[in-house]
């Protein structure tokens, strides 16, 4: 099983379209809705994402900094 993410806009008369999907014709799939964050929501994710992967970085190139002060 595989999982693909998709946005779009719901339509003034409540349809969802979604086209270019990667299924062939008459496949059974899931479909969940959910609605799609802020752009200040998504924001704060990159960001929490940006501090935590420079704290988790073990890239020899950065040894120096890991060990500045001690």
């Amino acid at each position: 099983m595989h999982t693909y993410h998709a946005q779009t806009i719901v339509e003034q008369d409540g349809r969802l379209v979604l086209s270019g999907l990667p299924f062939p014709k008459g496949e059974k799939v899931e479909i969940v809705i959910r609605e799609a964050p802020s752009s200040a929501d998504d924001d704060a994710a990159w960001k929490r994402l940006a501090v935590e992967s420079f704290f988790r970085d073990t890239s020899e190139k950065d040894a120096d900094y890991d060990n500045y002060g001690r």
